[in-house]
């Protein structure tokens, strides 16, 4: 496989990737509107969405003009969207499920999973408030 081709790939990638921004910016998962802070906090950044989308449309054509360049006989309606994750939004050094294990190694007795969750907000000022974030 030549340089082009490879790269044409890459590039198909970063396309599927904006592609499922642009959808989950289009059509949220339920739990982003389901409950009311979190509704109210989506509806407060409807121009910030707004924005981001106007920008992914605007650079979707150019994205796939470059890939059809390199690489003439790519497929570009094939690609299909990749829906981007929610980003960890806690600050802990081995990440959530290492924490989590770190605590189940320090406590001699066993542990239900909120317990090993309270433990964790504690131990680094979450806010456990919402059942979202809980879970």
């Amino acid at each position: 496989m030549d340089e082009n081709a490879k790269l044409a790939i890459r590039l198909s990638r970063i396309y599927a990737r904006l592609l499922g921004e642009r959808e989950r910016l289009v059509a949220p998962p339920k739990y982003v509107t389901r409950l009311i802070p979190e509704r109210e906090a989506y509806e407060a950044a409807q121009p910030q969405r707004q924005a981001r989308i106007a920008e992914i449309d605007e650079a979707l054509p150019h994205v796939a003009y470059v890939i059809q360049l390199l690489d003439p006989a790519h497929d570009i309606s094939g690609v299909k969207p990749v829906r981007p994750k929610v980003p960890n939004r806690a600050d802990m050094p081995n990440g959530i499920s290492g924490t989590a294990m770190d605590i189940v190694r320090e406590i001699d007795g066993p542990l239900a999973v909120s317990e090993i969750v309270d433990i964790m907000g504690e131990r680094f000022g979450l806010d456990l408030s919402s059942p979202h974030v809980h879970r």
